[in-house]
């Protein structure tokens, strides 16, 4: 038997503009990039990406977007993707963490618990 494990990418110089405005009741579709800001993310390549901030034209409130496989957490959709896929293979809670650790990404026990519930 053969285990395939896919993985999210993370891309930080990927990042897929807008086409709604996310707040609700907002039928906004227009946008102006107010900045772009670094934030920190836990992964096994990347110590960091750049975030979006854009400006919805219609309500005037601001929202961010971020690259593939970064969401507002600060641990990669890949991270948590590894967390899940060691927890299902048997390992313990606090064996994952200390997996990742070994890897060079520290997750404590309850952030490999609410990893995928994240």
């Amino acid at each position: 038997m053969r285990l395939h494990l896919i993985l999210p990418r993370v891309e930080p110089q990927k990042i897929i503009p807008p086409s709604a405005c996310p707040h609700a009741g907002c039928p906004g579709r227009h946008f102006r990039l107010r900045q772009s800001v670094a934030k920190p993310v836990r992964d096994t390549v990347h110590a960091g990406v750049t975030a979006r901030r854009y400006e919805c034209l219609r309500c005037r409130r601001t929202f961010r977007v971020y690259p593939c496989g970064v969401t507002a957490d600060h641990t990669s959709q890949r991270v948590k993707g590894l967390a899940v896929m060691l927890y299902l293979l048997g390992l313990s809670y606090g064996a994952v963490a200390l997996a990742l650790e070994a890897l060079g990404v520290y997750l404590c026990k309850s952030r490999v618990y609410l990893a995928p519930a994240v």
